[in-house]
């Protein structure tokens, strides 16, 4: 299984990258392959059975001590 979601992020990741890269669209590049990188981390994580942390937990823990200054 974790073949597959290599193997599906590699095509994934190409059919979205070569038309970025004709246009010399340098930046957009850079920014789509830290997105592409958290979500094949993510997804090889939850393949491998690997406990991910819950985003929400931390945005929780981040706006809870604000959330007295109504």
């Amino acid at each position: 299984m974790a073949v597959l979601v290599v193997l599906l992020f590699l095509f994934l990741g190409s059919i979205d990258v070569i038309p970025l890269y004709q246009k010399k669209m340098w930046k957009e590049i850079a920014v789509h392959s830290l997105f592409m990188f958290i979500s094949f981390s993510l997804a090889l994580a939850l393949v491998l059975g690997v406990e991910v942390i819950n985003p929400t937990d931390i945005i929780e823990s981040i706006f809870k001590p604000l959330s007295p200054l109504k």
